[in-house]
């Protein structure tokens, strides 16, 4: 019997498989001024807390919308283990519980790890110091992430393509924030000010419609070229 297009249409809200952390999602010398963000790797973090107490490195799993308020850091921020055991390869893009990171996190290791999302906790901002951060995913990293950590929540695969267009526009934010930064940081070492300058630009008119800058990057996906053009133009 042919299926209804109901029901056809449900399937396509689902993937078939998982995305898989490539070499090339893995930025092993995130710069210190870059502000944290979604899949920042931190090494030595203690989670005490837990039934079984743990110490080692720690991904952040939040949506990027999620671990700020503007551009202030809420106080807590959801965490989860990247540890051992691994789990066979042919099981990586099928794993809801875990997202396998191979040898990639943190950078160097010398055996197999994968994140434990059934062990995701919070820890207050000030006890992720961006001077443990040993890595970062790329915006495909992040989503990779975002789509395992709704997985072993719902056990929805979701596809990557939808996640991408929700996550665009803060993760676009913080690329042009992180610019921002480094630039800023070049003339002046205030930092509060620098940030206090790129929120000021973030809230301006964008020229999409009556959408601010923040807005308009979530909304077109080609805002980003005019932004950057926009931001050249605000730092000389």
């Amino acid at each position: 019997m042919a299926q209804s297009q109901d029901t056809q249409d449900e399937h396509k809200l689902e993937a078939d498989e998982y995305e898989v952390l490539a070499e090339h999602d893995v930025d092993d010398e995130p710069p210190e001024y870059r502000p944290l963000g979604p899949g920042d790797v931190f090494d030595d973090i203690e989670l005490a807390h837990l039934a079984t107490p743990y110490r080692g490195p720690i991904i952040v799993v939040g949506h990027p919308c999620s671990l700020r308020r503007g551009l202030s850091l809420q106080d807590d921020i959801p965490v989860a283990p990247v540890a051992e055991p691994a789990i066979p390869t042919a099981q990586h893009p099928h794993a809801d519980r875990v997202m396998p990171v191979r040898k990639l996190i943190p950078p160097g290791s010398n055996v197999n790890r994968v994140v434990h999302l059934p062990r995701t906790t919070t820890l207050p901002a000030r006890a992720l110091p961006l001077e443990k951060r040993c890595a970062a995913l790329t915006n495909a990293g992040v989503v990779a992430l975002q789509q395992r950590v709704v997985g072993n929540q719902t056990r929805v695969k979701i596809p990557p393509k939808i996640i991408a267009a929700h996550c665009r526009g803060p993760l676009t934010e913080l690329e042009l924030w992180t610019d921002w930064r480094e630039r800023w940081l070049d003339r002046a070492d205030d930092l509060d000010d620098c940030d206090e300058r790129f929120d000021a630009f973030m809230r301006s008119p964008s020229g999409f419609d009556d959408l601010s800058w923040r807005e308009a990057l979530g909304e077109h996906e080609h805002a980003r070229a005019r932004a950057i053009a926009a931001m050249e133009a605000a730092l000389v």
